[in-house]
């Protein structure tokens, strides 16, 4: 923790930038420009997820699907696994996300068995 006495007060440098990152998101080009580069195509709220998921199920479940021990898989996720661990946590056994691209930030992630 980097401290600089200031006019007789304790600044904490670390956190200006961060301060100042936050306070630009109220300019709007600068809030326009971060909801452009913003990473994620899917969604952040586990709300949601969940949600899109209990309706999948739902509407699963009026045809006879038992989410316990199935597999679970998914065109497209994105760089979102929510609906997948939604699914998870449900009681399913697998979920398996098949994207066609490689340049999500899941990619990134190195595997835990090199081919």
């Amino acid at each position: 923790m980097f401290v600089k006495r200031m006019n007789g007060k304790f600044v904490q440098t670390w956190k200006i930038p961060h301060m100042i990152k936050g306070a630009l998101t109220w300019l709007p080009p600068f809030n326009a420009w971060r909801s452009r580069r913003a990473s994620t195509g899917g969604s952040d709220s586990a709300r949601y997820c969940y949600s899109a998921w209990l309706r999948h199920l739902v509407l699963l479940s009026n045809y006879g699907f038992k989410i316990n021990n199935s597999r679970v898989g998914e065109l497209g996720p994105g760089d979102s696994i929510g609906i997948g661990l939604a699914a998870l946590l449900s009681g399913a056994a697998q979920y398996v996300g098949l994207e066609e691209r490689t340049s999500t930030a899941l990619s990134q992630v190195p595997h835990p068995h090199p081919r």
